[in-house]
């Protein structure tokens, strides 16, 4: 009985975890193969342009949304091992009301809220293996979340 209720304990803690766990459906690892596959499917995107740096692989595409937010270019990130590791994106538009989006994205992800002297306000958090900074400014939102598990692989 106290196995039983030990597992439903760690299976709940699991179900409630407050990762991003990759982009939409896309989970963290998946490669650029998939990625794509997956963009062209479920958004109808075409890759945009694909810079080979170093240790890392960034491919951009073109106007997606994400919640409730139009992105008006996201990054994918890439290791060296052709994993899914990171993305970014920029809008350009703040049609949504910021409080709304701030509140959101706090309760979902445990980020701690900051304001500098410019007015832009910064979401940061660590939660799992994930990095979280979330930067709203008085134009647009910039997104730029990493799973920490892919960034350097092994």
């Amino acid at each position: 009985m106290k196995k039983i209720l030990l597992l439903l304990i760690l299976l709940c803690t699991i179900s409630f975890s407050n990762t991003i766990g990759g982009f939409g459906e896309l989970k963290w690892g998946a490669s650029r193969e998939e990625v794509t596959k997956y963009l062209m499917k479920t958004y109808d995107l075409e890759e945009y342009s694909i810079y080979q740096i170093r240790n890392y692989t960034e491919v951009t595409y073109q106007s997606i949304y994400f919640g409730d937010v139009n992105l008006r270019e996201i990054n994918f990130y890439y290791n060296k091992n052709g994993q899914f590791y990171k993305w970014g994106a920029k809008s350009y538009t703040m049609r949504y009301d910021k409080t709304y989006l701030i509140n959101r994205y706090k309760k979902a992800y445990n980020l701690k809220e900051k304001k500098d002297s410019n007015d832009v306000i910064s979401l940061t958090g660590y939660p799992e293996t994930e990095g979280f900074l979330i930067e709203i400014y008085p134009d647009r939102i910039e997104y730029d979340i990493e799973d920490f598990n892919y960034t350097f692989p092994k």
